[in-house]
């Protein structure tokens, strides 16, 4: 799948940490899904030292799917949880599993102006 020009310019401002690339390999998450999860994700949770969980709400991940893009990646994008630090570097990528991950799950609000307005300043 090729990504569209608003995800190739949302993922030109992120930056990841050399943890963060070590952990999406570890982790099998495909370049197409952290597309999906910077450009189009619009659940914030805040995780503590100001940095927040950017993920995919359920309501989002129908609109994904009617606007067009392959079901499969949206669900496996919306399995996802990128934790980003207050100067958009992307720290850590995850799976919110379990009663661990409830941490990363728990929304904080659906705030995707607030994260596009956010992506935007940093570009």
């Amino acid at each position: 799948m090729q990504a569209t020009e608003k995800e190739s310019n949302a993922f030109k401002g992120a930056q990841f940490s050399n943890h963060a690339r070590q952990r999406a390999g570890q982790r099998g998450v495909r370049m197409t899904e952290l597309y999906l999860v910077i450009a189009e994700g619009d659940r914030v949770t805040p995780v503590g030292s100001n940095c927040v969980a950017l993920a995919i709400s359920r309501e989002r991940r129908k609109e994904l799917v009617a606007e067009g893009y392959p079901p499969s990646v949206v669900d496996r994008a919306a399995r996802l949880a990128l934790v980003e630090s207050p100067d958009g570097e992307i720290i850590t990528v995850l799976h919110p599993n379990g009663h661990r991950g409830r941490r990363y799950r728990t929304p904080f609000g659906t705030c995707r102006a607030a994260v596009m307005n956010r992506h935007s300043r940093a570009a």
